[in-house]
Order: C-alpha cells, then sequence, then structure tokens
C-alpha cells in the first residue's frame, strides 16, 4: 500500500490517461501522447505510466488506483478495493489536491518544494531534468508517510 486513508476528497481529478504497466496508489506519474486521429482518438492517445527515468519528462499527477495485471479470465479485481483496476485501462490521477504517500525519495521538510524523482517518487531534492510537481506539507511520519501536494 502505498498511500494511507488521507486524500483530499475535493482534489481534481482527470481520467483521460490509460494506465500503462503496474503500479501503487500514490506513485507519481508521467504520460506519452501517441499522435492518432478519427476513431483511434480515445484508443491510445494517452498513456501514464510509472517512468524508471523521469528525467525530461511531464508528469501527469499522482495515480489514485492501484494497477495490476491479473487473467482477467480465471479471477476478478479485489470486489473490495473500488480503485484497484487492470492495466489497459483508464485510471483516475490527482492533479491539484493532496495525498499522503510513502512513495518519498529522502527526508523532506514541510513546505518544501516536491519534485519528480526516480519510480514514480517524489523528492524534495531536484534531479537534473526532473520537474517540480508540488510541495511536501508534512515531513515523514513513523512509518514513512508524508503529505503531498501536488499541482500541475
Amino acid at each position: 500500500m502505498a498511500t494511507k486513508g488521507f486524500v483530499d476528497y475535493n482534489a481534481k481529478r482527470h481520467v483521460q490517461y490509460f494506465a500503462s504497466g503496474t503500479f501503487e496508489k500514490g506513485n507519481m506519474l508521467v504520460a506519452v501522447t501517441v499522435g492518432y486521429s478519427g476513431i483511434a482518438l480515445e484508443s491510445a492517445t494517452r498513456i501514464a505510466y510509472v517512468a524508471a527515468n523521469g528525467s525530461g519528462l511531464k508528469p501527469v499527477g499522482f495515480s489514485e488506483a492501484k494497477v495490476v495485471n491479473i487473467d482477467l479470465t480465471r479471477q476478478k479485481l479485489n470486489p473490495f478495493d473500488p480503485l484497484e483496476t487492470q492495466t489497459g485501462y483508464k485510471i483516475p490521477i490527482i492533479y491539484d489536491g493532496w495525498m499522503d504517500t510513502n512513495q518519498i525519495s529522502g527526508t523532506p521538510t514541510p513546505m518544501a518544494d516536491a519534485y519528480l524523482a526516480p519510480n514514480g517518487q517524489v523528492s524534495a531534492t531536484q534531479l537534473t531534468g526532473y520537474a517540480l510537481v508540488g510541495k511536501f506539507l508534512t515531513s515523514k511520519d513513523s512509518n514513512g508517510y508524508a503529505q503531498v501536494y501536488v499541482r500541475l
């Protein structure tokens, strides 16, 4: 689990990106836009994923869904987690709001800038080519979670 139960329910979300790969709730996602038009416009234009190296990539927000890759002919998604979805489906992404997450690199301080870091994490230290995504509202707690405000 990459998020606690604390999420800004008034946050601005969009559900226009398809999940590529598997990842946890609370990961910072980046996007690629494929140049399709016409009938294919809806099917593959916006794809969100966790980048191992996010240098120069554009972040789109925090994943609010856990994305899994299971054989849906043999088993079903977790009925007790409405935000669990299959890879290749559209996912909710928070782009303006806060979330408690443990996907944090380093030791942030309250009100420090939050930057995209490798592997879908956020960091208080900016690496060359990695974008600013928001601010840390708290420092890490004893379990490694911090409240991060994202504004993209």
